[in-house]
């Protein structure tokens, strides 16, 4: 049985809708940041750092195991599912470079410019690159996305979820996304989805 320990971030999204989609059994833990519950000493013996998400598995090939790494979770629930992940060594690697164009690129550069927007201090110059940057990656995808349903081939799978995640966060913290419709249109497939449908509910 996997145990998640996630929440309404980009990255607990991501998550969630993995172990999901996946069909592997879990139980689900709300982590609720604005109360400090990744603080708690129960939390803390999960994951020390205090961030979440965190996946424990007690049914795994030698023994327990414990992940705190967004990136490294939808890979591990993708390889020992089956599923989410294409087959092939050349569609598998490209569905990796899109979840660590998520972790490493997107969401960074996301993440930076609105906290720097929030600092009153911060260089203004600093800010408009950090969003110059996030624009950009996102112009990338809009590319990708005008001749593809998906990410990667015909299906979906973790490279969809990671970037997704990122996608979401930014429409719900107010970045306009309007001029990017075929990242709209697949955001909405994507959104379509049972599995994802209730992810976002938990």
């Amino acid at each position: 049985m996997i145990d998640l320990y996630s929440g309404s971030t980009s990255n607990g999204v991501r998550t969630t809708i993995a172990v999901v989609e996946s069909g592997l059994p879990y139980r689900f833990h709300r982590i609720d940041l604005s109360k400090g519950e990744q603080r708690t000493p129960a939390f803390l013996a999960v994951n020390p750092i205090g961030q979440i998400p965190a996946l424990v598995d007690d049914d795994c090939e030698g023994g327990r195991l414990a992940l705190a790494q967004s990136a490294a979770i939808l890979i591990y629930i993708a390889e020992k599912s089956g599923t989410l992940l294409p087959r092939g060594a050349a569609a598998k690697a490209e569905a990796i470079q899109w979840v660590m164009f998520a972790a490493s690129d997107l969401g960074p550069a996301f993440s930076a410019g609105m906290m720097l927007g929030s600092d009153k201090e911060a260089n203004a110059t600093a800010i408009q690159t950090m969003r110059n940057r996030a624009t950009a990656l996102l112009g990338q995808l809009e590319t990708r996305l005008a001749t593809a349903s998906h990410l990667v081939g015909d299906a979906f799978t973790i490279a969809d979820i990671a970037v997704y995640g990122n996608a979401w966060r930014m429409r719900g913290a107010g970045f306009d996304l309007s001029g990017f419709p075929n990242l709209l249109r697949w955001m909405a497939g994507i959104e379509s989805r049972p599995g994802v449908a209730k992810a976002l509910a938990l």
